[in-house]
């Protein structure tokens, strides 16, 4: 069991390293976009599909409530928490259509 476990943190290992080499700065891309979004006084939106809905709304609850410590509220929102604008969307435009159409609404430049 242990020889298993410890080949299973190797595997989570390499590939952290193999992550961190191949998209490092896309990350720190993207982290940078969040910050000056939220300095900015802006919005961050994030979705998925099935248990990556989930995921997006974990990603905003952990801005607007806290993440480590307390701290300001930032604005962010997941997009698809709403299931009588998903189905209406769903129905009406087409289930491809109903992050666009929440964007469309929600989103200022």
């Amino acid at each position: 069991m242990a020889e298993s476990a410890a080949e299973a943190f190797a595997a989570l290992s390499a590939l952290l390293d193999r992550s961190a080499a191949q998209h490092a700065a896309t990350i720190e891309l993207i982290a940078t976009r969040f910050t000056d979004t939220l300095r900015g006084g802006g919005t961050l939106y994030f979705a998925g599909n099935g248990g990556s809905a989930a995921d997006a709304q974990h990603c905003a609850a952990e801005y607007v409530v806290r993440y480590a410590r307390t701290r300001q509220a930032y604005a962010a929102v997941a997009l698809g928490t709403d299931v009588a604008m998903l189905t209406a969307a769903g129905n009406d435009l087409g289930y491809e259509l109903a992050f666009a159409r929440q964007v469309e609404a929600l989103v200022k430049r």
